[in-house]
């Protein structure tokens, strides 16, 4: 899942933010600027049925912004306390997307022995 937000204070110096939880996933917080001008990205990388796989039935942009605000405070409390809650929105309507891979492993494989 990822969004380009505004009313997210960037850090401080600016750069790309990673954060781990381990078993859940992962939060990356990326500077951008766009024809709309300055926005973070905050982009989700979820293991499946996790506590950050909240993403799931969302139709419409308010919906985005409302899940990934209630994520932010729950589980990525820096950014959270960066964010004027008030001001957090999407750059525009569009600015957001969500897809899922679930990964596949193929056990047959073989082991060629030199």
């Amino acid at each position: 899942m990822v969004g380009y937000f505004t009313g997210v204070q960037p850090l401080e110096p600016e750069g790309i933010s990673i954060t781990v939880l381990p078993g859940n996933g992962e939060m990356f917080e990326i500077p951008a600027i766009t024809d709309a001008g300055h926005a973070t990205i905050l982009f989700i990388d979820a293991v499946p049925e996790g506590v950050l796989d909240v993403f799931k039935g969302i139709k419409n942009s308010s919906e985005f912004v409302a899940r990934m605000a209630n994520v932010i405070e729950e589980h990525f409390h820096p950014i959270y306390e960066r964010t004027d809650i008030d001001r957090f929105a999407l750059i525009d309507e569009n600015a957001f997307l969500q897809t899922a891979i679930t990964p596949i492993l193929n056990p047959k494989y073989e082991i060629i022995d030199p």
